[in-house]
């Protein structure tokens, strides 16, 4: 199934086995990179609560084509305590069959099976504190959303985001398409470099001066400029556009407080994998130092890119081990 468009999910008749999450695939070989995200909450038998939340990323990194799907599934009482957590088996992560999600089943049921939704925000406040950045997002999605229902007083309800970066000769586009609750918010950016963009001996963006021509169906056009001279510089500019970005969004859905159900404060380093890739040539060499590049963006300098990575064939039990002690 080709995702050109988000797809109606009252038209699909099995949401929990996920399939429209993991059948859909991008192969115009134009769109750098594709995000897929949502949010269902809904009531099932015996007085229980489905709590799905979904992320795929699909990447052309080289001209290559590379899929990270994940999908988790919760249950819970009529109060909002959790009483069951799984992944979808056909999970992969950033790093494909590295990445161990069993190892990750057992950390966050442990942590959660028992706890209230809202006490998923207070567990994990950080992604280092679930130690995979997509599942952090999904799970902080997922509490920020049930916390929107509560606050409505709403027992159900669905959001669901498609957002997608097209490399151009003088920068790139991106468009983002957010339904919730039965509307939608729609921007499309259009970043025009002024001079070049340069990449440091690492490939990671390290001068940036660009205008970023931002539409948005509901109030207009605007220009943002963005220049920086060094990486940590880059990464503000673009956090700070975005960042606006999410505001604009909270007033035209008329929301308030933390809002974590958004792909903006994603789009930062999806903009930086997209300079980095535009900065090189090559294929699968191209492909495998922007991997590098996601490892550093998702976890830091020198650090395992997840707790699930079974980069070793070893570390994977070694961490297993570790959490009896």
């Amino acid at each position: 199934m080709e995702i050109h468009d988000l797809p109606v999910l009252a038209e699909v008749e099995d949401l929990e086995a996920l399939d429209f999450v993991f059948d859909a695939h991008v192969r115009d070989r134009d769109v750098l990179i594709t995000r897929y995200r949502g949010t269902i909450v809904r009531p099932i038998e015996g007085g229980q609560y489905q709590l799905i939340g979904w992320q795929k990323s699909i990447y052309h990194f080289g001209g290559l084509n590379r899929e990270v799907p994940i999908g988790v599934v919760m249950t819970t009482d009529s109060d909002g305590v959790i009483q069951g957590f799984r992944f979808d088996g056909r999970c992969e992560g950033s790093q494909g069959k590295n990445c161990d999600f069993s190892i990750l089943y057992d950390r966050i049921s442990e942590k959660l099976i028992g706890k209230t939704v809202p006490d998923i925000e207070r567990i994990y406040i950080t992604a280092g504190d679930v130690q995979c950045l997509h599942v952090f997002e999904i799970l902080c999605s997922i509490a920020s959303f049930y916390g929107l229902l509560k606050s409505r007083g709403l027992d159900e309800g669905q959001e669901q985001e498609l957002a997608t970066i097209i490399p151009t000769e003088s920068g790139l586009i991106c468009r983002d398409r957010h339904e919730l609750l039965g509307g939608f918010n729609e921007t499309e950016m259009l970043l025009t470099h002024r001079e070049p963009h340069r990449l440091s001996e690492r490939n990671l963006c390290c001068f940036v001066n660009c205008d970023v021509h931002v539409r948005r169906h509901n109030e207009g056009n605007v220009t943002e400029s963005l220049y920086a001279e060094n990486f940590e510089g880059v990464y503000a500019q673009l956090n700070r556009l975005f960042s606006k970005c999410l505001r604009q969004e909270k007033r035209y859905f008329g929301l308030s407080g933390k809002v974590r159900y958004s792909m903006y404060p994603s789009l930062a380093g999806l903009f930086l994998l997209t300079f980095s890739h535009e900065g090189m040539e090559g294929s699968v060499d191209r492909a495998l130092k922007i991997e590098k590049i996601l490892h550093f963006i998702q976890a830091g300098e020198g650090r395992t890119p997840c707790l699930g990575f079974d980069g070793d064939l070893g570390i994977a039990k070694k961490i297993l081990f570790a959490g009896n002690n």
